[in-house]
């Protein structure tokens, strides 16, 4: 996940939520910080986990667990889901 802000709605009180996802296209800042090195391919197949995950996490339930290659969760408590879906998830 690259980058996260919020944006006030025009047309009701409350808030959209912007999420930009990328799948690592600065990788050696990623790995100066102590991240994996990755493939274009794995980096590809990580931000479908991370894609997933977050559908997880905004799903309503009230625990979220995944496993997968990339990443692991095992009973996170989410916050509330967003009032809003997101319209797009990624780009190139």
């Amino acid at each position: 996940m690259r980058t996260g802000q919020f944006v006030p709605s025009f047309t009701s009180q409350r808030d959209y939520i912007d999420l930009d996802l990328g799948t690592g296209g600065f990788s050696e800042p990623i790995v100066a910080m102590g991240g994996e090195a990755r493939s274009p391919g794995e980096n590809v197949r990580a931000l479908i986990e991370a894609i997933e995950i977050i559908r997880a996490m905004w799903s309503g339930a009230p625990a979220a667990h995944y496993s997968g290659n990339y990443y692991r969760l095992t009973g996170i408590q989410p916050g509330p889901r967003p009032v809003h879906e997101p319209q797009k998830m990624t780009e190139a």
